[in-house]
């Protein structure tokens, strides 16, 4: 006979015992997680103060007092100084070149009056028969024509009028005439012509001449030609153009940093000459030019650097700084000696002082403090800063750094 086992627990109770174990596994295990995470917040927390405190940094940002000073001095640039003379105030100097040529057309504007005489040849005639008739040079004809008057150049002698046939053939002689004036209204065509000084006598109504061609040659015009004035003109001129090429040249071409001021430029020799003399008629005429043009030019940096020593000179003081960067030049050429290679400057110079600030004592003083404790101590220590501004990194920092090398002093100045 076979035993039988009965298992003596409702069912019920073994399901409520099962809950019970797993609901104590699962506490369990949330208070572990909770544990865990506190652990890491700690951690986290730790890291945080350690890093702020071992990487933190401050830049300190003080606004500096300046005062502006100025100097007025003579310098030196010398082409034989290689190197600036402080003591001396001597700049080295440099000569520049360029020769320009070029050949250029001018208008002419003198006016010259040209003037011609109308001339030809008349048949003067003789009709008396008491004997022949002498004429003396220079003696006047008028023209029937317009009333000219014209002269013979020469002596003449008219023979005496003959008979032909029981006519009476008047004689003559042919004469080479000029008008009285010039201009073109002597140019007159086939005229008779009367002698004016026979008036009052028998011989003016026998004595006459003739024409039989135009007069010619008469002319009266305005020429333009080569004035002194258009020489001088051409020459400022053309010199002008070749000086402004020849500055052009140079500058182009200077050296790295080098300035010729206007004034250092000077015309070392012009040649010039033109193809027509004064008084010569021409509508134009040619000039050529041939210009050497010298400057003396420096450096600026040798002049900022001269200026800044002189102002370093003039305001003595072991706590005060120039700021390089503030310095203004106004300079001009007083004195040009270009055969010597030198040239005198007036210059004039101003920039900004500052106390220095002593950064090893300051930092001597904030390290480790609060920042109120900060802001004292820089404006105790350096009364030149007019305002203080502090930066932490991390924000949240309020102590300066233990290290010094994470603390940065920035001087800033209002320009």
């Amino acid at each position: 006979m076979q035993d039988k086992v009965i298992d003596i627990l409702p069912p019920e109770e073994s399901n409520q015992e099962k809950r019970l174990e797993k609901h104590i596994e699962i506490k369990k295990k949330k208070g572990h997680r909770f544990f865990v995470v506190i652990l890491v917040l700690l951690a986290l927390s730790f890291s945080v103060v350690f890093f702020s405190t071992a990487y933190s940094s401050l830049n300190i940002k003080l606004q500096i007092a300046q005062r502006e000073v100025s100097i007025q001095d003579e310098i030196e640039a010398d082409v034989s100084q290689l190197s600036v003379d402080f003591d001396k105030k001597i700049i080295p100097a440099r000569i520049f070149k360029s020769e320009k040529k070029a050949v250029k057309t001018f208008k002419s504007t003198g006016e010259k009056e040209e003037q011609g005489r109308a001339e030809g040849f008349i048949r003067i005639y003789n009709n008396s028969r008491s004997g022949s008739v002498a004429l003396r040079a220079n003696t006047r004809f008028l023209s029937s024509k317009g009333a000219k008057i014209f002269t013979i150049q020469d002596k003449v002698v008219i023979p005496p009028a003959r008979v032909e046939n029981g006519k009476t053939v008047a004689g003559f002689v042919d004469a080479k005439v000029v008008a009285q004036n010039p201009g073109p209204d002597y140019n007159i065509g086939p005229s008779k012509f009367s002698v004016p000084g026979l008036v009052g006598t028998n011989y003016y109504y026998t004595i006459w001449a003739e024409s039989k061609s135009d007069m010619k040659g008469g002319f009266a015009n305005k020429i333009s030609i080569v004035s002194q004035n258009d020489l001088d003109n051409a020459k400022n001129k053309l010199q002008e153009e070749l000086r402004e090429e020849a500055i052009s040249q140079i500058k182009n071409a200077l050296a790295s940093k080098f300035i010729v001021p206007k004034e250092a430029f000077s015309v070392d020799n012009f040649q010039f000459s033109c193809n027509k003399d004064v008084g010569e008629p021409a509508a134009e005429f040619e000039c050529s030019g041939d210009l050497l043009m010298k400057g003396i030019g420096f450096k600026l940096s040798d002049i900022k650097d001269l200026a800044s020593y002189l102002i370093k000179s003039n305001y003595k003081s072991l706590s005060e700084k120039l700021r390089e960067e503030t310095v203004v030049l106004d300079y001009y050429p007083k004195t040009i000696l270009l055969k010597q290679g030198k040239v005198i400057l007036s210059l004039s110079a101003k920039g900004d002082l500052y106390k220095a600030i002593e950064k090893e004592i300051l930092l001597s003083q904030i390290i480790g403090k609060e920042s109120s404790q900060i802001e004292r101590a820089i404006l105790k220590s350096c009364p030149q800063a007019e305002g203080v501004k502090l930066e932490f990194r991390p924000f949240w920092v309020k102590k300066a750094p233990k290290n010094p090398e994470r603390i940065k002093i920035q001087p800033e100045f209002a320009d």
